[in-house]
């Protein structure tokens, strides 16, 4: 027999191409004769493959057989400058195979751009349940079956793919690249620790932008990720496998730049009746422009409610069309159960005296547990309440919270020294504590000789006064009491 390598010259496509060895070779031996000839790099538009970058042509077929080429080597399939159409099903992109592109220019690809700027876009050209999919099984880890990835790729479903790009493997990454318009959502994160980093993940106005259910121990790092549906949100995490997720240093918006629009939530993490969402990170975030609330804890009754979330350093500020005063909170939360939730260190700017966040977190009614929760060091301006909704189930622990709603500083505890010049006859004074509500602890102590005589303290949700039974003596600033009172 005779194995005869294909010439760099030979010009016809990929099909033609399995055909080039005898015809007495097992299939096996022709594909690893076509691998060894195109090696682990493919140029999608090489004549013998047949990808064109036209916008018009199907490029289904070349696009299914350069990825069975790249099967077993894994490699890289490149996409010069160019719009490459799909009509039909493509294969899930193997483990150890890259798709790459040029990068991107930060244009939205659309019908009519056909000649994008340096970009390399793949475009959906027919309905279609996904365009790209990375990977096939979460659970498997074998290899060849792990780390199919795309990198500084343009995805575009065009409004025909229901979702754009899917990872349903593992250790997928999607790196610089942008992921458009899918009509439900445009990424779909269905595997285990798939990274999305610095890319640019939009929808047009329509379901979820990123949508994480199947699997856990995600990340979800430095993209920009804009205009959501308004029944979705900027990242949704279902309980149906969204636990581990880590959501860092993102930029999301609802909406067009500086003009909101009605969404879920920009941050939804939606429990099930029989599971919930647990151990997220949601941190370092700038997170603006929605008619609706910035984070939503949707937890059901019981264990499988929304537990474990860390909610820190994240930047909140509404948009310039906020349409009334004291609507939206930073966190809001609908269901039973929410519990093991820290919220601390956030900036919070609402947009003026009255266009204000009505809080930054509201309780539900329907909220039955909310235990183990935390609020410490949050600051903010034009932001109602510190705490709104129903009295909580359990206490929530606040302290160090400083906001102004906009007329006076709201704190969730305080302290400074009180008093006055005593005359020999005034028994009491009055102050206020500046609080958020009722304190649950005031604790007041003399600061001077003279303020040490006997006294009793109380307060209620705007002063603290302390009452002697006998009048302090005479002097100048001679009575000083020092205190503290918190939520």
């Amino acid at each position: 027999m005779v194995n005869r390598l294909v010439s760099v010259g030979d010009d016809f496509t990929l099909p033609a191409a399995l055909k080039v060895a005898d015809a007495n070779l097992p299939s096996a031996s022709k594909a690893a004769t076509l691998a060894a000839t195109f090696g682990s790099f493919i140029n999608f538009t090489d004549p013998r493959i047949g990808g064109k970058g036209d916008g018009t042509t199907d490029n289904t077929a070349a696009f299914n057989a350069a990825l069975a080429l790249l099967a077993t080597t894994g490699g890289t399939l490149f996409f010069p400058a160019g719009v490459y159409l799909i009509n039909g099903t493509t294969d899930p992109v193997p483990g150890g195979v890259w798709l790459t592109g040029t990068g991107y220019d930060y244009h939205t690809p659309s019908s009519s751009s056909d000649k994008p700027r340096l970009m390399s876009v793949i475009r959906a050209g027919a309905v279609m349940t996904r365009l790209i999919q990375l990977g096939t099984d979460a659970t498997i880890s074998t290899s060849g079956s792990t780390g199919a990835s795309i990198r500084n790729l343009v995805v575009d479903g065009d409004r025909k793919a229901a979702t754009t790009v899917k990872t349903a493997g593992r250790r997928n990454r999607i790196i610089e690249s942008e992921i458009y318009f899918g009509t439900s959502n445009a990424l779909w994160i269905a595997g285990q620790n798939t990274h999305a980093i610095g890319n640019v993940i939009g929808q047009d106005n329509t379901g979820d932008v990123i949508l994480v259910k199947g699997y856990y121990d995600n990340k979800i790092w430095d993209n920009q990720i804009r205009q959501p549906g308004t029944t979705g949100a900027a990242i949704h995490l279902h309980g149906d496998g969204a636990n581990q997720t880590d959501i860092q240093r993102n930029h999301m918006w609802a909406g067009a730049n500086a003009v909101a629009a009605v969404a879920k939530a920009l941050i939804w993490l939606e429990a099930t009746a029989t599971n919930g969402v647990t151990n997220t990170l949601i941190q370092d975030n700038t997170i603006e422009g929605v008619l609706g609330p910035e984070i939503l804890l949707d937890g059901v009754a019981g264990s499988a409610g929304i537990r474990g979330v860390d909610i820190s350093g994240n930047r909140f500020y509404q948009n310039d069309n906020m349409p009334s005063d004291d609507t939206y909170s930073v966190i809001d939360t609908s269901g039973a159960s929410i519990s093991s939730i820290t919220v601390t260190g956030n900036i919070i700017n609402g947009r003026a005296t009255n266009f204000r966040y009505k809080s930054i977190l509201n309780l539900a009614a329907t909220i039955t547990s909310s235990t183990r929760i935390v609020m410490s060091a949050n600051v903010g301006l034009y932001v109602g309440r510190i705490l709104s909704g129903i009295v909580p189930p359990n206490r929530i622990h606040q302290y160090g919270n400083k906001i102004h709603n906009g007329t006076a500083s709201v704190a969730s505890d305080n302290n400074n020294v009180a008093g006055w010049s005593g005359d020999g006859t005034q028994k009491w004074v009055i102050w206020a504590h500046g609080l958020a509500g009722i304190p649950t602890t005031v604790t007041v102590t003399p600061g001077s000789l003279d303020a040490t005589g006997p006294f009793f303290v109380e307060f209620d949700a705007t002063n603290i006064t302390v009452k002697y039974t006998t009048a302090p003596p005479a002097g100048t600033n001679n009575v000083k009491l020092n205190w503290f009172a918190s939520v």
